[in-house]
């Protein structure tokens, strides 16, 4: 079997399509797809059109993708350290008052998301 041929391409690739995905799944500026589709379920105006759909289809074969990749190259115990990483990063998140799983969520830029992170020494 021949291997491919590493190119800045194919990287660029590899880090974009997934930066995509997770950012047009849900992002906190509030334009994302929970915004546009899911919320609306929970506040009581749902309203499912082809669109949206096609939509949904299309970012669950992406999630389909993504995640099969990720098993085959990090397999169970890679996949759940990853898994705890970023679960831990969102706990710190909420902790530091940078995110919140309780109110609506606020953008917020790079530089505001490591001075909250670093802001106490108490880690």
């Amino acid at each position: 079997m021949e291997r491919e041929r590493f190119s800045l391409l194919g990287l660029m690739g590899r880090i974009l399509l997934p930066f995509v995905l997770v950012y047009g799944t849900w992002n906190p500026s509030g334009r994302s797809f929970y915004q546009w589709a899911i919320a609306p379920f929970f506040s009581g105006t749902p309203a499912i059109g082809p669109v949206k759909v096609l939509v949904a289809l299309l970012l669950l074969a992406g999630w389909i993708v993504v995640v099969q990749a990720t098993w085959r190259s990090l397999g169970l115990g890679g996949a759940t350290l990853i898994a705890a990483i970023f679960a831990v990063l969102v706990w710190l998140l909420i902790a530091k008052g940078v995110s919140s799983s309780r109110t609506a969520p606020r953008p917020f830029g790079t530089w505001d998301l490591w001075r909250s992170a670093c802001s106490s020494p108490s880690g």
